[in-house]
């Protein structure tokens, strides 16, 4: 009996290590992921891991599942400011998020991204879009962060970190240099290597070595001759062997145009579906020695450690819930990223905030009144179960308490797929006349204008360029004539050139493209329920001759000379002592604040503590964006007379003071030399000036780099 229970345990010991040593450890979750990765790609087959490379064309959006060793396929979504699969929340655009100069916020709104995306099933996202706004009518410019690369990519860094702590993969984009959508996927970018690391790189190269972003996407263009797919230098060059990238490149959507060439500069996987990398073309290729079997793996590898690390193969799936799309959670926290975006650019005679109290009738008056836009155009845009319209937000506010008046003003432009031509676009007098006839029986008169998605978008450079459609322009001046105490409230995501009206109106504000909650947001700041903090992300033109980008735009050549190189926005209009409608980095609030007591401490060879203290010198409570540019003295290499380096948000009750602090490093002082082939932090004395704007010093002290 003994011998037989010997016998037994014996049986039972020996298929348990027979069964530990044939289970791979691809399945073990608390395995090493690379030991994971290189045991899984040992077991795939040369057609196995091709399939890996490109997207199912049934759905455009996924890839496939191996159901043979159980790896699970990517499941993609647009876009980059909500998830855009069926309906979701319309939170408010990327340049809104800029607008608000809140990492903290960023990470929320990320955190929530995070949440719908699962709840949607999906498990990468297609964002953030921090392509730099060089071109002021620029059709995508409202989903990036606007013209500076240091504010873009703390914005980036936290979105990043926030969306993959959730276990939702982040494809950072487009990379590079699409800046434009005339043409996008012809134009060839002609660009000096400095220009590209100082302006248009610097956020992929934090999303990469900050917040390690699981993928980065390609841009449509070439740049130096180069389509950016198959574009060496920038792939494999400067992403994966400068910076260390280990994530993996995806295509942007049919933007892959040669098999080797992309197999071998750097792209790994080809959305939406396997144009190019066609299993037949790949093993050819692998075959014939011009695709080396090993750089397929390096893109195998890629794809299976962005599965491992978001723990695709690991993690639960969370239940399709849709009650987080009708949540109080998701609505207030669209609402208070709209309200910290607007932008409050002029308030002269302190028309407001308005006093419902000394208000017996409002007109309300323009093309957004019940019809507002929450975002732009194309992969962005997100359609909400519901949207808040300013004449809703407005009735709300009010409740009763006045008198409001409508009038439309003018008729709505028409879409960009057909003809804007004089004749449709001309205003009926009536509706003018009406606005202006309403505009004189009220106390106040309130215009609701802009742009929306039909005329930024993605697909072509805004409609009508940087003025605004449909006659706009006369309904304000009239209505402006017919009532002194007007308000402009503008919908757009870039600058709308208003000198035809600009010194005839008390009050402007900037509302860009706010998301499901626009209308309540704007109603709580013009009636003083919330205040103004937002600032502005790009600087805001007077006239088209203060952009260098329309210099060889629409050129028949299809090539986009950088010749401004480095100076892009407030760079380029304070080199040519060019004075913006509004600068970079501006806003106005109900309150005052007051700039004091600048300390600069040396830490290191090249790094300093900066710290200043601000104080709420106004009448109620409210929120400052302080900002940090640096600026070198006689430089020895031509360089911008300012960089901003540091921003913070300090929240301030009437009275209240606070310090706020900055750390500077050497890369805050530093260029790139194209030659050293590095960043150089050149000796001599530098400014730290401490401004409300980029145009507005407030303190200054000169530090010295040896």
């Amino acid at each position: 009996m003994k011998t037989l229970r010997s016998l037994i345990c014996l049986i039972v010991i020996t298929t348990v290590l027979s069964s530990c040593n044939n289970s791979s450890v691809y399945t073990e979750p608390n395995a090493d992921v690379e030991d994971r990765i290189e045991d899984l790609l040992s077991q795939m087959t040369l057609d196995e891991k091709i399939e890996q490379l490109s997207g199912m064309k049934q759905t455009g959006f996924d890839t496939k599942d191996n159901e043979r060793l159980g790896i699970p396929g990517f499941h993609m979504t647009d876009g980059p400011i909500g998830i855009r699969w069926n309906r979701a929340t319309a939170f408010p655009s990327g340049i809104s998020l800029a607008a608000t100069w809140d990492t903290a916020l960023a990470t929320r709104f990320a955190e929530a991204l995070a949440r719908e995306a699962s709840a949607k099933g999906r498990n990468f996202l297609l964002g953030p879009c921090v392509n730099i706004n060089r071109f002021p009518a620029g059709g995508r410019n409202f989903e990036s962060y606007g013209e500076d690369p240091y504010l873009t990519s703390r914005l980036a860094v936290n979105y990043i970190k926030a969306l993959q702590l959730n276990d939702v993969i982040v494809c950072i984009k487009h990379f590079a240099l699409k800046n434009q959508e005339w043409r996008r996927t012809e134009i060839d970018v002609q660009v000096d290597e400095r220009t590209m690391r100082e302006i248009y790189l610097p956020a992929f190269e934090a999303a990469v070595k900050e917040a390690e972003v699981y993928s980065v996407m390609s841009a449509y263009n070439k740049v130096n001759g180069w389509w950016c797919s198959e574009n060496d230098m920038l792939l494999n060059k400067i992403l994966k062997e400068e910076w260390g990238f280990r994530g993996l490149v995806v295509s942007d959507w049919e933007s892959t145009h040669n098999t080797i060439s992309a197999a071998n500069h750097g792209l790994d996987l080809e959305m939406p579906s396997a144009y190019i990398y066609t299993p037949a073309k790949l093993k050819q290729a692998v075959t014939s020695g011009k695709i080396s079997e090993k750089v397929i793996d390096d893109k195998v590898r890629r794809i299976l450690r962005v599965k491992f690390e978001s723990n695709m193969f690991d993690g639960q799936q969370e239940p399709f819930d849709t009650a987080i799309f009708h949540s109080a959670r998701h609505k207030n926290l669209a609402l208070e990223m709209a309200v910290n975006s607007m932008v409050l650019l002029k308030n002269e005679h302190d028309v407001l905030p308005l006093d419902l109290n000394k208000l017996k009738t409002i007109a309300v008056i323009g093309p957004m009144v019940n019809d507002a836009p929450t975002g732009g155009g194309g992969s962005s845009h997100v359609t909400p179960y519901y949207k808040v319209s300013p004449m809703q937000g407005i009735h709300k506010i009010a409740n009763g308490k006045v008198k409001i008046l409508y009038a439309s003003g003018t008729l709505w432009p028409l879409t960009p797929t057909k003809s804007v031509s004089q004749e449709s676009m001309k205003t009926d007098e009536k509706l003018i006349e009406e606005a202006v006839k309403v505009a004189k029986a009220a106390d106040v008169a309130l215009l609701f204008v802009g742009t929306n998605d039909q005329i930024e978008s993605e697909g072509f450079d805004r409609t009508g360029g940087l003025q605004l459609l449909a006659e706009q322009d006369k309904l304000i001046s009239a209505v402006a004539a017919a009532n002194p105490r007007s308000v402009v409230v503008m919908y757009s995501g870039t600058t709308v050139l208003a000198d035809k009206w600009l010194s005839k109106i008390p009050a402007m504000v900037q509302a860009f493209f706010p998301g499901q909650e626009g209308g309540n947001a704007i109603a709580q700041l013009l009636f003083g329920k919330e205040n103004f903090s937002g600032k502005l992300p790009f600087s805001y033109l007077a006239s088209y001759d203060q952009s260098p980008a329309y210099k060889g735009y629409m050129d028949s050549s299809l090539r986009a000379p950088y010749s401004e190189g480095i100076y892009v926005g407030y760079r380029y209009l304070e080199k040519n002592k060019l004075k913006p409608q509004f600068p970079f980095g501006y806003g106005l609030s109900y309150t005052t604040f007051e700039y004091k007591g600048l300390v600069i401490l040396k830490t290191g060879d090249y790094t300093f503590d900066v710290s200043l203290k601000v104080q709420n010198t106004g009448p109620r409570e409210g929120s400052e964006i302080v900002q940090l540019y640096v600026a070198p003295n006689a430089p020895a290499v031509d360089r911008p007379l300012k960089e901003l380096k540091g921003f913070a948000k300090v929240k301030l009750q009437p009275g209240e003071e606070k310090t706020v602090t900055f750390k500077l490093n050497k890369r805050s002082f530093s260029r790139f030399d194209a030659g050293k082939k590095g960043w150089i932090a050149d000796p001599g004395n530098y400014d730290i000036i401490i401004g409300a704007s980029s145009a507005d010093d407030r303190l200054t002290k000169r530090i010295r780099i040896k």
